[in-house]
């Protein structure tokens, strides 16, 4: 897939996309088009027959046809376009869904979303993300991910370095960027190599306390708030 997308620019068609896929194919074997990050339940998703692919083309091309002159659009209105098109992989796919918007949302084309867009996403998605929340220490409930959102979000923000900062779109840590964080907390805590024995284990307690954290920052005092809450 990576291969395809560094010939995006040269291609002009939904035929073009098809023919670029089946070359790759060929010459690299059919593990060289196949998406493997997200696990076995993405992958097989993702379109390859030219009836698909034709279908996000067009697709594509209907939604920016309306956005182009109203650039950058809601997320509102993003989600609506998207979802009434109702091009294959994110018609059904709330993962899909996610990934895309944040895509669009660092190239400009998208306004950024509320923490409660965002919170709403995270949990209709279901992915490593809300798995990583429950990891540390909140529930799975809106006001609980809204809250953890707004905490990361600020924390993040003000007590990265400047030049940390400047590596994040806008010079600023997104709530794409913590959701994309999140799944690394879940996946560092699913390999035995690397997972921290002071949290716990998704798969087995992802509701228990975080082990108290050593630092000051409103992080730390805010888990140590919400366990203070827990045990009482």
């Amino acid at each position: 897939m990576e291969a395809v997308q560094e010939q995006f620019g040269a291609l002009k068609s939904g035929r073009d996309v098809f023919s670029a896929r089946q070359k790759i194919s060929k010459r690299d074997g059919n593990d060289a088009i196949k998406v493997k990050t997200y696990g076995g339940q993405f992958g097989p998703n993702v379109p390859s027959d030219l009836k698909d692919i034709n279908h996000i083309w067009r697709g594509g091309l209907e939604i920016w046809a309306d956005w182009q002159e109203r650039v950058p659009v809601s997320f509102a209105r993003a989600e609506e376009s998207i979802a009434f098109t109702g091009i294959p992989i994110y018609k059904t796919g709330t993962v899909s869904r996610l990934l895309l918007y944040g895509d669009m949302v660092r190239l400009g084309i998208v306004v950024s979303p509320t923490v409660k867009d965002m919170a709403t996403l995270i949990m209709k998605a279901d992915s490593g993300a809300m798995r990583g929340l429950e990891i540390l220490g909140w529930k799975r409930e809106m006001t609980s991910v809204e809250e953890a959102l707004e905490m990361l979000h600020r924390t993040l923000n003000t007590h990265l370095s400047r030049a940390a900062k400047a590596l994040f779109h806008g010079n600023e840590v997104g709530f794409f960027d913590i959701e994309h964080i999140l799944c690394k907390v879940t996946r560092k805590q699913g390999n035995m190599r690397t997972k921290s024995p002071a949290w716990p284990n998704p798969t087995k307690s992802q509701r228990k306390k975080l082990h108290e954290m050593d630092s000051d920052d409103s992080v730390a005092d805010g888990l140590r708030k919400r366990r203070k809450v827990i045990r009482n």
